[in-house]
């Protein structure tokens, strides 16, 4: 079964540094990155994310609120993020792995987020 993960189209005009990010993610992250831009959401969730508060709290893909979530309580693995996506979402395997790899590039790629040591932090620049 296909997982859908709707978005509003708002149709603002991406910015050519979210255009740069966008090109260096892989191509089912650029498709999500794609709206979250022309819906103004990165902003958001940098805004929201350095105030404590889930852009995606009420609305908006699970897996990304599952991800802001995990972000906010202090971060996760990867390892983590897909246990949470099959237990939350009730995903298989490859498609929780799929949708960490795909969000996990646009944390980073965006700068929301930071690896260290194999954890994925919120960025604390944007705090």
């Amino acid at each position: 079964m296909a997982i859908v993960t709707p978005f509003v189209q708002v149709g603002m005009e991406i910015m050519p540094d979210e255009e740069s990010v966008i090109a260096t993610l892989p191509v089912k992250s650029q498709k999500i990155a794609v709206s979250l831009c022309k819906n103004g959401l990165i902003t958001r969730i940098k805004k929201d994310l350095s105030e404590g508060r889930n852009t995606f709290a009420k609305t908006g893909p699970q897996f990304i609120r599952e991800s802001l979530n995990m972000l906010i309580t202090g971060g996760f693995t990867r390892s983590e993020l897909k246990g949470r996506f099959q237990k939350e979402l009730s995903w298989e395997d490859t498609t929780a792995a799929s949708h960490v790899s795909q969000i996990v590039a646009i944390l980073l790629g965006f700068r929301i987020a930071q690896e260290i040591d194999g954890r994925v932090v919120a960025n604390p620049a944007i705090a």
